[in-house]
């Protein structure tokens, strides 16, 4: 009965010291289950922080690209203006330095086998006086050549830039 009592006291003692040991062990269980679960929750929170800064700083990039895009664009077409300007202000220079030009056709080309150099101002001045019947003795000319390359079937054409535009008015009134 002895070995019997000792059983029970040693039963006694573990189910009393003993389940508050289990009792103390899940209550630390339990803890550090919920510290683990916080940390996971910061983890978490952290992780989110820093998406939520990443995704600000991608708006802020978008809202400066959408800037620089309407500042190039902008510029781009502020650019285009000035270019058809440009373009227009050419046009008109081409026209007004052409003002005084006069293309003549019908002047007969000279066999030309020595590729000897064709005078057309003196042709043109004498096409002048002959045909118009106009005093070609003060008339000058800026210079006077033919038209295309030389390999043409039919006489090409001759242009001539007068220096004075009375003078090629009466030319090409009277013709």
């Amino acid at each position: 009965m002895v070995v019997g009592s000792m059983c029970a006291e040693m039963y006694r003692i573990f189910n009393s010291d003993g389940v508050r040991m289990l009792q103390f062990m899940l209550y630390l269980t339990e803890g550090l289950n919920l510290m683990i679960g916080k940390r996971r929750e910061i983890g978490r929170n952290v992780e989110y922080e820093q998406q939520r800064k990443d995704l600000d700083d991608t708006r802020v990039d978008a809202k400066n690209l959408r800037k620089t895009q309407k500042d190039k664009d902008k510029r781009y077409a502020e650019l285009e203006k000035h270019n058809f300007e440009l373009e227009n202000s050419i046009i008109d220079l081409q026209t007004r330095s052409m003002n005084n030009n006069l293309i003549c056709y019908g002047i007969p080309e000279p066999n030309n086998d020595e590729n000897v150099k064709e005078d057309c101002e003196s042709l043109v001045k004498e096409l002048i006086s002959t045909h118009i019947n106009l005093d070609t003795t003060n008339m000058e000319f800026v210079r006077a050549h033919r038209l295309g390359s030389d390999r043409a079937k039919k006489p090409r054409g001759i242009v001539v830039k007068f220096q004075d535009y009375k003078d090629r008015e009466k030319v090409r009134k009277r013709s």
